[in-house]
């Protein structure tokens, strides 16, 4: 019988957390739709912008994907990726099953959160 192990690693990273209305859940629910269909930058902006998204919404993720790329190509050029960070930073888990963050107070268990 072949065991999982997953390893638990303390990072400190620059977040905001808030708790989502229902409205919002919906919201990045159809956006995340839309954003695993698309394997490209092109083809995701192509996407967004045949969507029925709210405006403001197409283009906060078309920002978004834009600095996802930025983010990852500093990464795999081998800059220091501490230098870039300027923001406060918060001490998380993160595992193979998920993400452990500070949160007083406690929330109830299915509350949906903005992590950026």
């Amino acid at each position: 019988m072949e065991r999982r192990s997953y390893q638990r690693v303390k990072a400190c990273l620059p977040l905001k957390v808030r708790v989502l209305s229902p409205q919002q859940v919906e919201e990045a629910k159809r956006a995340c739709d839309i954003l695993s269909a698309c394997s490209s930058l092109s083809q995701l902006e192509e996407v967004i912008e045949r969507s029925d998204l709210p405006l403001p919404l197409v283009e906060i993720l078309t920002a978004m994907s834009k600095k996802l790329d930025l983010v990852l190509s500093l990464l795999t050029s081998g800059e220091d990726f501490t230098r870039m960070i300027r923001e406060e930073t918060k001490e998380v888990e993160i595992s193979g099953s998920g993400l452990t963050l500070p949160s007083p107070p406690p929330l109830p268990a299915g509350t949906t959160l903005n992590v950026s």
